[in-house]
Parts: structure tokens; sequence; C-alpha cells
């Protein structure tokens, strides 16, 4: 079975995402393929860094408000 490749501006569309993004999360270790000039990227290293990035959800703390102490 042939492997997909996709170039920059691919991957960007597949995921959604702008160009800027994309250099960051290379830089963040998403795997690509540099033929001289040229970066490719396989879905399937997409797919699964991506999969690898997947955090439970966890809702923002509540902050109090903090209570004047009063006399008695």
């Amino acid at each position: 079975m042939a492997e997909d490749y996709l170039t920059a501006r691919e991957a960007q569309a597949y995921l959604k995402i702008g160009h800027n993004l994309l250099l960051k999360l290379r830089r963040e270790g998403l795997p690509c393929i540099k033929l001289e000039k040229r970066v490719l990227f396989r879905k399937s290293d997409i797919d699964r860094y991506m999969e690898s990035r997947i955090k439970p959800f966890t809702p923002p703390a509540v902050k109090r408000k903090k209570r004047k102490a009063t006399r008695s």
C-alpha cells in the first residue's frame, strides 16, 4: 500500500492550520521529510503526532473571592 505524502500547503489544509503553526509543530517534533528544498509530511505521521497530543479535558479552576474577617 502506497504512503500518502503531503506538501507543507497540503499539510496545512489537512490540519486546517496556518503556516506559522505548522512551523511551530515541526519545531516541537512533527515528523517531516526534507528533500533538498522541499518538505514533505506523511499523512500517517501527522495523524500519529496529533493523536499523541490529545489530553483529557480539565475544567479551569474557579477563583474564589477572599472573605473579609468579621469580628464578633
